[in-house]
């Protein structure tokens, strides 16, 4: 994909926008523009007026998507988790919102059961299928095991007395 009016395009401002954590490759912006854009021409394609246009269409989308899904690296990887995510969204909307709200709940109680680029991806999906909206600021930060530390509790005790080493309790 030739991103040479990346200024220009909505789809890359949209993500950019989105894709707030500073540890994110700017790569990872290009690849959810790529897949709002791929579905936006599958969908277009649909309601082309002339086979050859929908040809044209679905084309172009397999270009796009043939230099994502093909990749074997973490966004190689990222592309099919939103894939199937946006397939999931489209075909089971209530057990999505289900999984959804319990995946905030988690969160909000410090469990991370996603890593961020599969959280996002449940955004962007849920978004894309018209399942609620991706707002902007709202990426999860893992906390650490430690960030909750309360004096008295034995585990949290031991591991800031000992490090990561054992405080000779036996398993």
């Amino acid at each position: 994909m030739n991103h040479a009016d990346d200024l220009d395009d909505p789809f890359i401002n949209q993500y950019a926008a989105k894709v707030t954590d500073p540890w994110a490759a700017p790569q990872e912006v290009l690849m959810r523009a790529d897949f709002a854009r791929a579905e936006e021409l599958r969908n277009a394609a649909w309601q082309a007026d002339t086979e050859e246009e929908r040809y044209l269409g679905f084309n172009k989308v397999c270009e796009i998507e043939a230099s994502w899904s093909g990749r074997e690296d973490d966004l190689g990887e990222a592309w099919w988790y939103l894939n199937d995510a946006h397939h999931d969204w489209l075909c089971e909307p209530d057990f999505m919102r289900e999984f959804h709200d319990q995946i905030r709940r988690d969160q909000a109680a410090g469990v991370y059961a996603l890593s961020d680029v599969q959280w996002r991806s449940q955004k962007q999906a849920r978004e894309m299928t018209g399942n609620g909206s991706w707002e902007q600021g709202t990426e999860s930060v893992p906390r650490s095991a430690l960030a909750d530390y309360q004096p008295g509790h034995s585990l949290a005790d031991a591991v800031a007395r000992n490090g990561s080493q054992r405080d000779g309790a036996e398993r």
